[in-house]
């Protein structure tokens, strides 16, 4: 499982409560239906791998390797599996210090692994590591986990929904302190249940625009400067108008990867024209651009917001920076909440 959610949230909070380093103000903690929060820290089995290794900077990494509730026999047989699983051997005369930091982080891993965790708590652990270290141990955090079904479980906390993905089957998110949506990837990707999860689970980051139904005419509009910035289908402007949760200002939610874009001219000459469902937005200017290997980002201004569009590398667009373009995306894809609660609002269209 893994647990996301912005800086202050609570992850690591939370962790810390599981492992008896703090006392919950209310409520209880219990695994496998038996509670252990009168259990002092050294009596839950439990393992924590931190973003900073942790290690004894005067012993050698050897003797890092150490399990005090194990019989010496095993814990030589355990010990060696661990320093080939790890792939230490050429480590252990070294002292953390003459290591690097994903040397660390394996090191770190391999001491929890040790001793044998029936919970491994992993707070943040790629966080120092550049994008070698970091995918190399991914993979090899990948397959300690799959190694560990059925034996334990492992709870890993991360503000890179990405990360999160890659090794969890189940994700939590956390806001202010809050549990706000618990679930996986897709479900908490294709319908999140607040605002903060929307915020905390797209990447890139989840375009958000404050608007409001124009009293009249079928168009969405900007809830401060009344600008019109999404055209309605009559239809759907008639189903939005019976909403109740939309007679006020509401916010919108749009993935990067659900726009398009077309220049100003196509949409003159009637290239690609806007089937039913989908919501054009008036002409707003291309800011820039941002190449990756698999997919391009633009930024483009509308009002005072940044719009992201994202994507695949090999569509091209011939627009330039600087110049006025038009967006659209089906009214299907977007995700709506109320302004005041953050609370996902279903429109069934």
């Amino acid at each position: 499982m893994a647990c996301i959610g912005p800086n202050g949230c609570g992850k690591t909070t939370l962790l810390k409560i599981i492992a008896g380093l703090l006392k919950p103000t209310s409520g209880s903690i219990s695994f496998q239906t038996s509670s252990f929060q009168k259990s002092p820290p050294w009596k839950r089995n439990i393992g924590w791998v931190s973003h900073n290794a942790a290690l004894y900077p005067f012993w050698k990494i050897e003797k890092q390797l150490t399990v005090l509730r194990q019989k010496k026999k095993t814990l030589l047989a355990r010990k060696k599996e661990t320093i080939e699983r790890f792939q230490l051997q050429d480590l252990l005369d070294r002292y953390p210090h003459q290591v690097s930091s994903g040397q660390r982080q394996r090191i770190a891993l391999a001491k929890s692994w040790l001793n044998q965790p029936e919970i491994l708590l992993l707070d943040e652990p790629f966080t120092n590591l550049d994008l070698y270290q970091k995918e190399h141990l991914r993979q090899e955090l990948a397959d300690l986990i799959r190694s560990r079904k059925g034996r334990g479980i492992t709870l890993l906390v991360s503000h890179e929904p990405q990360v999160a993905k890659s090794l969890a089957d189940q994700m939590i998110v956390l806001s202010g302190g809050e549990l706000k949506q618990c679930g996986t990837y897709y479900e908490l990707q294709n319908f999140p249940e607040h605002i903060e999860v929307a915020k905390s689970i797209c990447f890139p980051t989840m375009n958000f625009l404050s608007l409001r139904l124009h009293p009249s005419e079928p168009c969405l509009v900007h809830s401060v400067s009344n600008r019109t910035l999404f055209q309605l289908e009559d239809d759907d402007y008639k189903k939005l108008t019976t909403r109740k949760e939309l007679s006020e200002s509401f916010v919108i939610g749009i993935d990067p990867h659900d726009l398009e874009m077309i220049t100003i001219e196509e949409s003159k000459q009637g290239i690609d024209p806007p089937t039913r469902g989908f919501l054009v937005s008036a002409p707003i200017e291309l800011n820039s651009t941002e190449t990756g290997a698999n997919s391009t980002l633009y930024r483009l201004s509308s009002m005072d917001k940044v719009l992201k569009l994202r994507v695949d590398t090999l569509a091209t667009y011939p627009a330039n920076v600087g110049e006025k373009v038009i967006v659209r995306c089906s009214i299907k894809k977007i995700h709506w909440f109320h302004k005041r609660t953050g609370m996902r609002i279903e429109i069934g269209l």
